[in-house]
């Protein structure tokens, strides 16, 4: 009766996270869940069990756990950049770029108007930053790698979780051209607008009274010659910010100055190494027969080592970023603590041909010390999953879907809720070559599908696992010398894994 009365409990406590929750965006650890589409919580058996469903460390139908020593080494690495991130922080970095902000202090300090050409590069550089306010505006790298070993129905990994974000964001408080109103920046000049929206552009600006007549066209007819798009409402609502914070800028400090925008990109994001312990145990060991004859229970106790780190990079800075792949490992602002894990699955075997799963990872909202202020949470994450078999000869299908809302502080604002589906299609007899694809779409983003493909081995005990993914969305991530585009799909993801499986009978 105690057994039964903790088993009902264990089920009780994961199915009570399900309801509202938010938490960290669910990885793709292991090359054979890659390829299926991302789907491994009713389907992954072996070692990787500890991180998609420890239940499945004990097979439901079984009476007894199968016999063998097993150890894996996964390695995955993911991209995602969301709308349109790397497009926006391309032009307002090559904008940036232009501008030679020490010298636009040093003018702004000594009263003197800015050169035709400074103000041409502001302008020009004002009809991006509009782009960098979108909320979850940015990208996202996670890294999974690990070395698993198990031993019947105990499973001991240790897997390091990389998550890294780079969140672009716009300052409008530092926006003023100097303390000597809208005379101290603009340099003297007669231009006029030559396109309709010119025209009403500095006719708007008249009536709101920031600029006298023969400013107002002059300052657009410069924004003309930089090339900005005057239709925009962003690029409209910036100049009037910018020159409002001017004229209230009378008696203040070189600290509101537009040189002193705290505009660009903030990288952070967490490294967790995990230390897990794993066990399954099968429901018809402890109840009279009935249905729970069919499902196992499992549960990881994990010691979690967390680094995080955080590191700006304003207007001024950004040609120092040098992207995620230069700025991940910053040593900028870095803390390190440490905390425990709980993880808790079920496992339904009802028939040969299905499985059934659930997984609720971090159940216990284990959170750690930010380099960025507050705490980096990992919240709790629950997923669900079912397995089809040999509906035809040799053939897996698998489908998986996020039951929280997930995000990850490493880029705020963005949403994850994934929902997977895939297969396997076994080449040869004896499972010696394995065909994998499959597609998942993020339900709570705007990214576009992502289609997945991937190749097993099985070399007697031995096993090599290859996998990919990405979206046929194409998006432009820098300038080369000549003017032209470096294109990466909008999602991306590589996988490899090697282990073996060796038999103890």
């Amino acid at each position: 009766m105690k057994r039964r009365r903790a088993a009902l409990s264990f089920c009780a406590l994961l199915l009570s996270f399900l309801p509202g929750l938010t938490a960290e965006e669910f990885h793709i650890v292991g090359s054979r869940a890659m390829g299926m589409g991302g789907a491994g919580v009713a389907v992954t058996r072996g070692v990787l069990s500890t991180y998609w469903n420890p239940a499945a460390l004990c097979l439901p139908a079984a009476s007894e756990s199968a016999g063998f020593f097993e150890f894996a080494l996964p390695l995955a690495v993911m991209g995602t950049a969301s709308r349109d991130a790397l497009r926006e922080l391309d032009e307002v970095t090559e904008l940036s770029g232009r501008v030679d902000f020490r010298a636009i202090e040093d003018r702004l300090d000594r009263g003197k108007p800015l050169t035709v050409d400074q103000v041409r590069s502001l302008l020009a550089l004002a009809g991006e930053l509009p782009g960098l306010e979108t909320n979850g505006n940015g990208f996202l790298t996670d890294v999974s790698m690990g070395l698993g070993l198990r031993l019947e129905r105990f499973a001991f990994n240790s897997i390091g979780l990389y998550s890294a974000g780079a969140v672009t964001r716009l300052d409008r408080r530092n926006l003023a051209l100097g303390n000597k109103g809208i005379e101290g920046f603009l340099p003297p000049g007669k231009g006029r607008p030559v396109t309709s929206a010119g025209r009403l552009l500095a006719n708007d600006l008249v009536n709101a009274g920031l600029l006298g007549r023969s400013q107002a066209d002059h300052l657009v007819s410069l924004a003309e010659q930089a090339g900005v798009n005057l239709d925009s409402s962003g690029f409209r609502e910036m100049v009037a910010d910018i020159l409002e914070a001017t004229n209230d800028n009378s008696t203040g400090s070189a600290g509101d100055f537009i040189t002193a925008n705290q505009s660009g990109v903030e990288v952070s994001g967490i490294f967790v190494q995990e230390y897990v312990a794993s066990y399954a145990h099968p429901l018809k060991d402890w109840f009279s027969p009935s249905v729970l004859d069919s499902v196992s229970i499992g549960a990881s106790l994990k010691v979690m080592n967390a680094k995080t780190f955080f590191s700006p990079f304003s207007l001024s800075s950004l040609d120092a970023f040098e992207g995620l792949d230069g700025d991940l490992l910053t040593e900028a602002r870095e803390e390190t603590s440490m905390n425990i894990g709980i993880d808790l699955g079920l496992l339904a075997q009802p028939t040969d041909w299905l499985s059934l799963g659930l997984v609720g990872r971090n159940l216990n909202g284990p959170s750690f010390d930010f380099a960025r202020a507050g705490d980096y949470e990992l919240e709790p994450q629950v997923r669900a999953g079912v397995g089809l078999y040999d509906l035809l000869p040799g053939m897996v299908l698998a489908a998986d879907i996020d039951l929280t809302r997930n995000h990850t502080d490493a880029l705020p604002g963005y949403g994850s809720q994934q929902a997977a589906i895939g297969f396997e299609y076994s080449l040869l007899d004896g499972e010696a070559v394995l065909l994998r694809g499959g597609v998942s779409k993020n339900l709570a983003g705007s990214e576009g599908a992502s289609f997945h493909l991937g190749l097993g081995f099985r070399l007697a005990d031995v096993f090599i696992d290859m996998a990919a993914m990405f979206t046929p969305r194409i998006m432009e991530i820098e300038r080369d010398a000549e003017g032209g585009l470096f294109e990466l799909p909008e999602r991306a993801g590589l996988s490899l894994m090697i282990g073996c499986q060796i038999p103890l009978d």
